[in-house]
């Protein structure tokens, strides 16, 4: 990944030049100090919060192409963006497609980073053995518990010592990440790259269901009042949402063993979504039908940049865009 003051370069030359046609579209041009102050702010600053306006689909393209943000390069700068443009659908298939990436990526692997670290704790806390945990280790193994529903009202320091190696084992299956080329081939399924209504009006790209139907967006062809669709205050809480749901549900019990056995084989995870959806078999062949054709397997190893930012969102230590 390149530096910040060869991005900022980037971005000089580009303004000297002043010329579209150069990866310069004329929205960007209208709006460009703004765009230069945001990502300088970003590249030399390291700030507590940042509200930026929502930038089109065509703009935000071009800005992360100035920025030097290229799928290219498996160092992901953390840029989060907090929900899509609303425009998604002006750009052409090819550079939706690539805005979509884009965007999703850096949420992924920020939520994956997340799981594994949870992970990595409760790891070192179940080593000490029971009988050796401190106030904290109990409370955050509780609320862990309860975060990936193994607990059922039981409490850790109760439990017989073979309920409690069962609830090992089960949380060990479950606080596990998902796989970010599935991740985005679901997303990209169930939202049309993003340009979903859900997507627009609820941040929602996998159709989770809203408890109280009057908060929830109705459907234009439902006719009931159960399955409304949830809004998120963020793209990142919609993530956070599936993956939860990929991690606990029953439905999805098949997908959590086949991802246990077959951790670098995208293909063999995608075979435990027999129940994710109606059409059963049908889904896993078009799931990995977009995998395949839009190689989201080479974002497997993608990781996120070292970059310590603020995210004014939530607890993701980077920065957003709103």
């Amino acid at each position: 990944m390149r530096s910040g003051s060869e991005r900022v370069a980037q971005l000089d030359r580009a303004l000297v030049s002043g010329t579209k046609g150069r990866g310069f579209e004329s929205l960007l041009a209208r709006h460009f100090t703004v765009l230069l102050f945001l990502f300088v702010s970003f590249f030399y600053f390291n700030l507590n919060a940042l509200s930026f306006e929502s930038l089109s689909a065509a703009e935000l393209y071009s800005a992360f192409s100035l920025a030097g943000y290229s799928l290219n390069e498996k160092d992901v700068p953390a840029v989060f963006m907090k929900k899509f443009p609303d425009d998604m659908k002006s750009l052409d298939s090819n550079r939706r497609t690539r805005l979509f990436v884009k965007i999703m990526i850096p949420l992924i692997l920020a939520e994956n980073r997340e799981i594994i670290s949870s992970g990595n704790k409760m790891e070192l806390i179940i080593e000490k053995g029971r009988d050796n945990w401190d106030d904290d280790d109990y409370v955050f193994m509780m609320e862990l518990g309860a975060y990936y529903r193994t607990l059922k009202g039981r409490d850790l320091k109760h439990m017989s010592d073979k309920a409690y190696e069962r609830w090992v084992f089960i949380m060990r299956r479950r606080v596990l990440p998902v796989s970010p080329a599935i991740a985005l081939g679901q997303a990209a399924l169930e939202s049309g790259w993003g340009t979903s209504r859900f997507v627009r009006l609820g941040n929602n790209l996998f159709g989770h269901v809203a408890v109280d139907y009057k908060k929830g967006i109705k459907p234009l062809r439902w006719n009931g009042k159960k399955r409304h669709i949830k809004i998120f205050a963020s793209v990142s809480e919609s993530i956070k949402r599936y993956m939860r749901n990929l991690n606990t549900n029953s439905a999805y019990l098949n997908f959590r063993r086949a991802r246990l056995r077959n951790k670098d084989d995208i293909y063999g995870m995608a075979q435990g979504f027999d129940k994710y959806s109606r059409i059963k078999e049908e889904y896993i062949d078009r799931l990995w039908s977009v995998i395949r054709k839009y190689g989201l397997y080479k974002y497997e190893d993608f990781s996120l940049s070292d970059v310590n930012l603020y995210d004014i969102a939530g607890p993701i230590e980077s920065f957003y865009i709103n």
